[in-house]
C-alpha cells in the first residue's frame, strides 16, 4: 500500500490522464476488498502479453508522473500483462472521476472528460484496451453517419 502522504494529487485533467481513463475502462477496474482485518484497494489492469510495451511505456509512466507512485507490471503465466496499484487515495481520485468501483456495466465516458474536451484522448485509450472499428462496406450502409469522421481516424471508402 502506497502511504497517502507519496500520493500527489494532478492539478488538473490533461490528456494523458484523458486516455489513462479510457484504458482503466476499457482493460482496469477499481476495486475494495473489505475484510475483518483490513480494507484493499486496488487499481488493476489486465491486457495482452502484446500491450506490455503500452503499459511500460505509457500507463506506467503516467501514473508515476502523475500521481508520485509506483506499481506493480509484469507478465502471467496465462499471456496476459498485469498491472496493479493499491492505494486507497488513488481509487478515490480516479473514482471521483466517474469511474465506477467494481463492475462496469454501466461505464460511460466521464462527464468531466466531455466537459474538459478531452474525448479524443479518452477514445486513444479505451480503443487501446478495447478496439478496432469496422464498418460495413455495402450500399445499404452509405446514408450511415460516420461518427469518427471528426475524431482524426484515418478511414477510405470502397467503391
Amino acid at each position: 500500500m502506497i502511504p497517502v502522504s507519496q500520493l500527489h494529487k494532478p492539478i488538473g485533467l490533461n490528456s494523458e490522464l484523458a486516455e489513462l481513463v479510457g484504458v482503466l475502462l476499457g482493460d482496469g477496474c477499481l476495486s475494495v476488498s473489505i475484510s475483518p482485518r483490513h480494507a484493499i484497494y486496488a487499481v488493476a489492469f489486465t491486457a495482452s502479453t502484446k500491450e506490455f510495451q503500452y503499459y511500460e511505456n505509457f500507463v506506467k509512466p503516467t501514473l508515476e508522473s502523475e500521481f508520485g507512485i509506483r506499481g506493480h507490471l509484469y507478465l502471467r503465466k496465462d499471456n496476459t500483462t498485469r498491472y496493479h496499484v493499491y492505494c486507497k487515495e488513488l481509487v478515490s481520485y480516479l473514482a471521483g472521476l466517474g469511474i465506477p468501483v467494481g463492475k462496469k456495466k454501466d461505464a460511460a465516458i466521464p462527464a468531466t472528460i466531455l466537459e474538459h474536451g478531452l474525448t479524443i484522448p479518452f477514445i486513444r485509450g479505451f480503443y487501446h484496451a478495447e478496439g478496432s472499428l469496422y464498418r460495413r462496406y455495402s450500399k445499404a450502409y452509405n446514408r450511415h453517419v460516420k461518427i469518427y469522421d471528426n475524431l482524426g481516424v484515418i478511414h477510405s471508402e470502397r467503391s
